[in-house]
């Protein structure tokens, strides 16, 4: 795994560090049920995070809604051999939770995902 290398010369008067690069943010849609009641451990949303968080380091997580999660991993996640991080993580996913996903890359511009 990559090394999240953030900017150890910002921080506030708390000293917390703040991180300005290094995190690689995936969208999984089609994942069926992955809002419906997420605390449980038989969830679709935790079956995809233990699938996750088994091949990669989860630093961001965001709330699932209508089927759809927002994850950002610690940065260099590059998958499986020549398969790539999305391929992988779909795989990964689709396996542990016996729904079809879809795994892209977004980037965050504003406040917008794109």
């Amino acid at each position: 795994m990559a090394v999240i290398s953030g900017s150890k010369d910002i921080t506030n008067p708390n000293g917390v560090e703040f991180l300005s690069k290094d995190i690689d943010f995936y969208k999984i849609t089609g994942a069926t049920g992955i809002h419906t009641a997420p605390e449980g451990a038989s969830s679709v949303f935790h079956k995809t995070v233990r699938a996750i968080s088994g091949e990669a380091n989860i630093v961001v997580l965001g709330i699932p809604a209508a089927n759809d999660l927002v994850v950002g991993l610690e940065g260099g996640y590059e998958g499986n051999g020549s398969t790539g991080a999305a391929a992988t993580l779909k795989a990964l996913i689709d396996t542990e939770t016996g729904v079809s996903v879809t795994v892209a890359a977004t980037t965050i511009s504003g406040d917008t995902w794109s």
